[in-house]
């Protein structure tokens, strides 16, 4: 079994990717960080290189990365979401894209799972004005217990806001 998380990126400023989308995807810029054993994958407008970045990590070491859409999705773009080309070949290419429409992918390989067994994989998106100020918060929530922990603080936050609202109706939906 196999795990691709992927992210297609937009621009921070959303009005701008709207109004000028012939330009915009040349701001971009896509690269791949080793972290240790683990790959990190950044995404900001080359403008903002130093003050906004955003990242797509896991808990899982990835074999090989895609930053490419074009390439991702293949045949000149006419590949799909529902079935990529990129992903007929046994890895993904590890370019990254200085322009261009540019995505997020990490092939995660978790190998032949037995009846009953279960794996998990954690993703992560974020944004930060840095990897420096991001990496914390990446290692932490690498750990499930991490990540089970701030649910459930969300979960509790929903369900006191919530509770302030009841409504009775003849339709129990």
């Amino acid at each position: 079994m196999d795990a691709i998380p992927v992210v297609e990126y937009t621009h921070p400023n959303a009005l701008m990717q709207f109004t000028n989308a012939d330009w915009v995807p040349q701001t971009m810029v896509s690269q791949c960080v080793q972290d240790g054993e683990f790959r990190i994958m950044l995404q900001y407008p080359f403008m903002f290189r130093d003050t906004r970045i955003n990242y797509l990590a896991s808990n899982v070491p990835a074999s090989s990365f895609e930053t490419d859409r074009k390439s991702f999705l293949g045949d000149n773009e006419y590949g799909t979401f529902q079935s990529p080309l990129g992903l007929r070949a046994p890895e993904l290419r590890n370019v990254n894209s200085l322009r261009a429409d540019n995505i997020s992918a990490l092939l995660h390989h978790l190998g032949t799972l037995q009846p009953g067994e279960a794996r998990r994989l954690i993703t992560q998106l974020g944004q930060a004005h840095n990897l420096e100020e991001a990496r914390p918060g990446i290692e932490n929530f690498r750990r499930a217990a991490a990540v089970e922990n701030e649910l459930a603080k969300m979960k509790a936050f929903w369900d006191e806001y919530l509770s302030a609202f009841q409504v009775e109706t003849p339709d129990p939906s």
